[in-house]
């Protein structure tokens, strides 16, 4: 995406400051991109965070910033099993990486398909609902 050809992100980007210019310390400290650790500033009001949070998702989604929570340690495994089933079935790493929203070459060296005979951690657990569909770590 070009920055300087996007109306869109410009128009974002003023009303932000034009709402606050100071909204990069307002909004509050995030721990991954639009996870919030705490309520931002207390001497602002709630309403005018929250609209200042929503406009920067906004602006971030304009840039293409995308979540990465597949970075995780914990989501290492899961990612190499998806990897794993999908190779079987014969689809390239470029593939599987349009299927699962991750780079291909982040797949192919940092989440290889499991080899044979080679076990994943003891700690991967994975958590299903009474249909069978997997629960994410909010819903557990």
């Amino acid at each position: 995406m070009r920055v300087r050809n996007s109306s869109e992100f410009y128009s974002l980007l003023h009303a932000l400051e034009n709402l606050d210019p100071e909204w990069f310390v307002h909004v509050g400290e995030e721990s991954r991109t639009n996870i919030y650790l705490d309520d931002g500033d207390y001497k602002i009001p709630v309403e005018k965070i929250l609209l200042e949070r929503q406009l920067l998702a906004k602006l971030r989604n304009v840039l293409g910033m995308n979540s990465r929570s597949w970075r995780t340690a914990e989501k290492k495994d899961e990612i190499r099993l998806y990897v794993t089933f999908y190779r079987q079935f014969g689809l390239t790493y470029a593939q599987v990486a349009d299927i699962l929203k991750i780079p291909a070459s982040t797949l192919r060296h940092d989440f290889p398909e499991l080899k044979y005979n080679e076990t994943i951690s003891k700690n991967f657990k994975l958590s299903t609902d009474v249909f069978g569909n997997q629960l994410k770590a909010n819903e557990i």
